[in-house]
């Protein structure tokens, strides 16, 4: 007889955020527009807030442990370093990355909190903003607003640093105060800077990636990046 399992079925994930940001790097995906990052930024913060009103301090938040699904939303994955505190504070954990570490958390005294998962947040924020977006994002009001609330996640103190119900509602502003002319302005900017090739978006290369050579879907569904841009 077979013996009784649980099975756990997830939805199927395309890649992870650090394998996106590979491909950004060596021009396999186009870079983001500032209003794309920041709606990744804030869909990451909500995964986190969620955790951190449930007691959850993941402890080892990085690129490689968030994943993208085929319309570019992120999902907080591997929790195998996470622990379920009401103490607010709790010891230092194995198999965390210490590029990612705060620096109450660092050291065999070290501790992990909300605030150590927001310093996490902080390092994750630098990387994108200064590897995946258009060059001319980089000189926007957004773009420094967001350098800013990278700051403040790495504060040295942790008591100094946001909550992740702050980050939410900092990000939110940002999305929501990015007005249509801005967005266009940004469009316009972006294509420009675009090389003369065809950019693959993260979306059509995942379908390439499913049905190519059988090539069973005849049409590309656009998904919320762009499919295709040409200059």
């Amino acid at each position: 007889e077979l013996a009784q399992a649980l099975i756990m079925v997830t939805e199927r994930m395309s890649c992870s955020l650090k394998d996106f940001n590979k491909g950004v790097l060596k021009g396999h995906f186009s870079p983001l527009k500032i209003s794309q990052l920041v709606v990744l930024l804030l869909g990451i913060a909500r995964g986190m807030a969620y955790l951190a009103q449930k007691g959850i301090v993941h402890c080892d938040l990085k690129p490689g442990n968030i994943l993208l699904t085929h319309d570019f939303r992120p999902v907080i994955s591997d929790f195998g370093s996470a622990v379920w505190t009401s103490q607010g504070l709790v010891p230092r954990v194995q198999g965390v990355t210490p590029h990612f570490l705060s620096p109450e958390a660092k050291g065999p005294q070290g501790v992990f909190s909300e605030a150590s998962d927001v310093f996490a947040f902080g390092v994750v924020l630098d990387l994108l903003k200064n590897d995946c977006l258009f060059p001319a994002s980089k000189d926007t009001d957004s773009y420094r607003l967001l350098a800013e609330i990278a700051r403040c996640c790495k504060a040295e103190n942790p008591s100094e640093r946001f909550t992740f119900d702050d980050l939410c509602a900092q990000l939110d502003a940002i999305q929501t105060n990015f007005s249509p002319a801005a967005a266009a302005a940004e469009e316009e900017a972006a294509l420009a800077a675009r090389p003369p090739h065809l950019y693959m978006s993260f979306g059509l290369a995942h379908l390439l990636k499913t049905f190519v050579p059988s090539l069973r879907r005849t049409s590309l569904e656009a998904s919320s990046m762009e499919t295709f841009a040409k200059q």
